[in-house]
C-alpha cells in the first residue's frame, strides 16, 4: 500500500471520537452540530443531526438552507433517486465531487459559523477523494476562528498529523484539544490518551505508550464488563500489540 493510500486509510477509518461528538451535538441548541473527526462516517451521520435537526429551526434562514444543500448531496443514495431534489450520481467520486463544487460556493459567498460548517465538509469531501494534502490548511482555517468549530478542527488537524506520522505535531494538538474542549466534551480526555498513546508507539516510546494505556486500563478494570467504556477495550488492544512488538523485535535479534 502506498504511503497516500495509508493516509487516506488512517483518515477515514472508524472514529472513537463519534459517539462523544454526536452526544455534543445535541447538547445544547447553540452548540455546533456537525462535525468531522477524521472519519467519513461521523461526518456523514452528523451532518444529517445538523441537517434534519437544525435546519427545521432555521427554515428561512437562507444561511443554513445552504449548507443543507451540500448534505443532501453527501446523503444522497446511490442506488435511490431522491425525489425532492432529484440527485443521482454514477458513483461516489462524481458524489463527493458535487459537493466540493457546492461546498466551495457556499465558502465564497457565506461567513461566520455557516462558513466554518462548509469548511468541515470541505475536509471531509477532500479526503474521500484522495487529496488529504490539501485538507491542513483548511483546518487551520477552522482553527483561526474561535468558535465551537474550532475544537473539531484541531481534532481534525491531530489526526491529520497522525496519520502522516508526524508525531510530534500531532501530539501537539492533542494538547491543545484537551485544553480546548471545555466543559462540553469531558469524557475527551481519555481520547486523546489513547491517540497520544499511538503517538508515542508510532515514535517508538513503547514506555511511554503503555504507561498512558495501563492508566485507562487500571481506571475500569474493576467495573462490570457491561460498565467498561469503548477506550477500555481499546486501551487493551493497544496494549496487546506493543507486546506483540516487541516480542517480534526480540526475535529479530
Amino acid at each position: 500500500m502506498t504511503k497516500r493510500k495509508e493516509e487516506r486509510r488512517e483518515l477515514l477509518k472508524d472514529d472513537e471520537f463519534l459517539n462523544v461528538m454526536e452526544r455534543g451535538a445535541r447538547f445544547a441548541h447553540d452548540e455546533p452540530k456537525i462535525v468531522l473527526g477524521s472519519s467519513l462516517g461521523a461526518l456523514l451521520i452528523l451532518a444529517l443531526i445538523f441537517g434534519f435537526m437544525s435546519l427545521r429551526e432555521t427554515q428561512r434562514d437562507t444561511n443554513a438552507a445552504s449548507v443543507y444543500q451540500v448534505e443532501k448531496i453527501l446523503s444522497a443514495s446511490q442506488d435511490d433517486q431522491d425525489l425532492e431534489t432529484e440527485l443521482k450520481f454514477d458513483s461516489k467520486k462524481a458524489q463527493y465531487e458535487a459537493a466540493l463544487l457546492e461546498v466551495e460556493k457556499v465558502i465564497s459567498e457565506q461567513s461566520g459559523i455557516t462558513r466554518q460548517q462548509a469548511l468541515i465538509h470541505k475536509v471531509g469531501c477532500l479526503i474521500a477523494l484522495g487529496r488529504q494534502d490539501e485538507v491542513e490548511p483548511v483546518y487551520q482555517e477552522i482553527i483561526a476562528k474561535n468558535n465551537g468549530y474550532r475544537f473539531f478542527g484541531i481534532k481534525g488537524l491531530a489526526d491529520f498529523y497522525l496519520a502522516r506520522n508526524e508525531y510530534d505535531k500531532a501530539l501537539a494538538q492533542y494538547d491543545a484539544l484537551q485544553k480546548a474542549r471545555g466543559a462540553t466534551f469531558p469524557e475527551v480526555d481519555e481520547l486523546v490518551t489513547i491517540q497520544r498513546a499511538r503517538c508515542f508507539k508510532g515514535k517508538g516510546d513503547l514506555s511511554q505508550a503503555r504507561s498512558l494505556l495501563n492508566e485507562l486500563v487500571d481506571k475500569y478494570k474493576e467495573n462490570d464488563v457491561n460498565d467498561r467504556p469503548p477506550v477500555f477495550s481499546t486501551a487493551e488492544e493497544l496494549l496487546k500489540e506493543l507486546g506483540e512488538g516487541e516480542q517480534a523485535a526480540t526475535e529479530a535479534t
